[in-house]
């Protein structure tokens, strides 16, 4: 089987956003010390994220190998590339490829000492940025809790409008997009590692 190449990063004036490869995965379920080799990065001692656990690890472990093709559409590490130093702050990614009607979602999440720095909304939008590299991208999405004004706040600073409430899991979200149209890029670009 031919080896796939590797997914670039995506650089921002003070991030990379890491593809992460089964490789950073199964490091991380050994312990963190593992990832943090892998990354060549730092870790935070308030490591992880909120929501992410052993579950999302490998939830995103199975997409990797049932669709290598997509790994593109998948999760990316958050490394905060200040000082000569790499930090590694939160993860953020694609929640899959886009569907029939152009639409692909987005997710992020920063370690509490990372947060109100304006690095999910730089992450959020790199990967808006990326998505509409890709001509079949029209909309991207993402949802939160009603009442999660933080990642709210990045939605709007994204560029992103309302769109509709909903429910997910039994839970209320509210769902926010953008749309190819009005965007107007950052010129956040993907880079050979």
């Amino acid at each position: 089987m031919p080896s796939q190449s590797p997914i670039p990063d995506i650089l921002t004036p003070r991030l990379r956003l890491v593809h992460a490869t089964t490789a950073h995965l199964n490091a991380e379920l050994v312990g963190i010390e593992y990832l943090a080799r892998e990354l060549k990065a730092e870790i935070p001692p308030d490591w992880p994220p909120e929501h992410y656990d052993s579950n999302v690890i490998n939830y995103v472990i199975n997409f990797l190998q049932q669709n290598p093709g997509q790994a593109e559409w998948s999760m990316r590490f958050i490394v905060l590339c200040e000082s000569g130093i790499l930090n590694l702050i939160g993860g953020c990614g694609f929640k899959g490829q886009p569907d029939e009607k152009g639409v692909v979602e987005i997710g992020y999440g920063l370690t509490p000492t990372y947060q109100k720095q304006g690095y999910a909304t730089e992450a959020a939008l790199a990967l808006i940025d990326y998505a509409f590299t890709d001509p079949r991208v029209l909309t991207v999405i993402a949802h939160t809790l009603p009442d999660h004004s933080p990642s709210i706040g990045v939605m709007l600073r994204a560029g992103m409008v309302f769109e509709t409430e909903t429910t997910e899991d039994g839970l209320p979200v509210v769902r926010y997009g953008i749309y190819r149209k009005p965007f107007k890029s950052n010129a956040f670009v993907p880079t050979s590692n």
